[in-house]
């Protein structure tokens, strides 16, 4: 499954599935010559194997096996360590604040905000513990299954805006986070404050 022709193919994810993106972060390609990357989730039956996401420029090759945990260029990933939303860095594109304008309350009690423009390499950074979170609102599977694989080895959490299992099969929204750090997301979400 592909963003260059064959994604309609795919009813779903039963047997083996791979699900590629050749250049994630194509304006950042384009424009900047920098943060994009390749980026391979493979799946079985449902569940991330094998996740990949390579990032040319910086030669930094994010890989991980189901099982065997995540690596960074041969170097093995931590598991993500317990963080706070006020010591955390998120990652959004700053154009989401008119779609949910509760996300400035994250903002605000974040450390800080980054958009590096390129949702591979920036789910890749969470598990790497980069950044504590990545939300997003407009997601092709192809976007998010290697840094989703390579999310799971390191303990990290990743559902829908609303808090469902992603299904990999159409668009969808995306908070990809520490765990500590998405719960905390999701509580300041879903607080009703007038």
């Amino acid at each position: 499954m592909g963003e260059e022709g064959s994604f309609e193919n795919v009813k779903d994810l039963s047997g083996t599935v791979w699900i590629l993106d050749p250049i994630d972060g194509t304006v950042n390609f384009v424009h900047q010559e920098s943060y994009f990357a390749i980026s391979a989730g493979v799946f079985h039956n449902g569940e991330p194997v094998i996740g990949i996401v390579y990032d040319v420029m910086h030669d930094e090759l994010f890989s991980s096996l189901k099982g065997e945990g995540a690596v960074l260029n041969n170097r093995r990933l931590s598991s993500l360590s317990k963080n706070s939303l006020n010591e955390a860095l998120i990652s959004f594109n700053t154009g989401w604040l008119l779609k949910d304008r509760r996300l400035e309350r994250i903002v605000k009690r974040s450390r800080g905000t980054r958009s590096y423009g390129a949702a591979a390499l920036e789910i890749a950074y969470v598990a790497a513990g980069r950044l504590d979170a990545y939300i997003s609102f407009n997601l092709a599977p192809w976007d998010i299954a290697g840094g989703y694989a390579l999310l799971q080895e390191v303990g990290g959490k990743a559902t829908n805006y609303d808090g469902n299992a992603l299904n990999f099969l159409e668009k969808d929204t995306l908070i990809a986070a520490n765990p500590w750090v998405y719960d905390e997301i999701i509580e300041v979400l879903n607080t009703n404050t007038n």
